[in-house]
């Protein structure tokens, strides 16, 4: 044993102090599982399919509508001239009336591979939790280490929790599905049966001052305008057989004011 050269007494070595190391407890492992139960409402996606239902209140019911007149046209040919009427012709729609209810119907699905992914996910967490608190209480740890297994048992109890949270939230989005209903008032139906010319002297208003066209099928135009009783006659060349030797026999009669309106004549 060393001693000391002053006093020759021996020299103890001083007692050591030994310290346990702290084990950390792992909150970032806790905080992750809230975090993914937080995320399962937006993980889960839907398929929303929209249809309108009508159901009728009465028999049908026929009428009568006004149309809007409509611009129309009449060609002729006359020897070497075409006559050409036009007029504004006034049109009736038959129709029925009917009386509904309509209802909006909404159907709300969860798309499958996303729900049991949720329940797969709450139920993994939950019995990986579960085996490890299990674990842990039928596995006492030596004495020197109780320490370490008093950290593990909130990251397991949070595991735990996180999966049971998931699972109810997977649970409470699949509640959320279904069918809904919007009522939307009652409606009135109408049913176009035909449209027709209609009122007095065929319905026929004479259209003075429209400007005709008539173009022959090698490309020839010929205009003109209509008088007073919406009448216009047009001058066809003289030689129009020549004109049309190999040629359609036909022209293009139209209004320059409305090029929908037009007439095939046959020449």
């Amino acid at each position: 044993m060393p001693t000391s050269r002053q006093t020759g007494q021996a020299i103890l070595p001083k007692p050591m102090h030994l310290t346990r190391a702290q084990p950390r407890t792992p909150w970032a492992f806790g905080l992750l599982v809230p975090l993914l139960a937080a995320s399962t409402p937006g993980c889960v996606r839907y398929r929303e399919d929209s249809r309108v239902a009508v159901e009728t209140l009465e028999k049908p019911r026929p009428a009568v509508v006004a149309r809007p007149a409509r611009l129309a046209m009449e060609g002729k040919r006359q020897g070497n001239t075409v006559l050409v009427s036009v007029y504004d012709q006034q049109r009736c729609a038959d129709v029925f009336y009917q009386k509904a209810r309509a209802t909006r119907i909404r159907v709300r699905a969860p798309v499958q591979s996303s729900l049991v992914a949720a329940y797969l996910t709450g139920g993994a967490l939950t019995l990986l939790g579960g085996v490890g608190l299990g674990w842990a209480a039928t596995h006492p740890p030596p004495p020197d280490s109780v320490m370490a297994t008093q950290s593990v048992y909130p990251s397991l109890a949070a595991v735990t929790a996180g999966g049971l949270l998931v699972l109810g939230l997977a649970v409470a989005e699949q509640l959320r599905a279904g069918e809904f209903r919007e009522d939307l008032g009652e409606r009135q139906l109408e049913k176009l049966v035909r449209e027709r010319p209609c009122g007095e002297a065929g319905g026929r208003t004479p259209r003075p001052g429209e400007a005709v066209r008539l173009t022959l099928s090698d490309g020839l135009q010929v205009e003109g305008v209509t008088d007073a009783q919406g009448l216009a006659v047009l001058q066809l060349p003289a030689d129009l057989e020549e004109r049309l030797d190999g040629q359609p026999r036909r022209a293009v009669l139209e209004a320059r004011s409305d090029a929908r309106v037009q007439v095939v004549l046959p020449l």
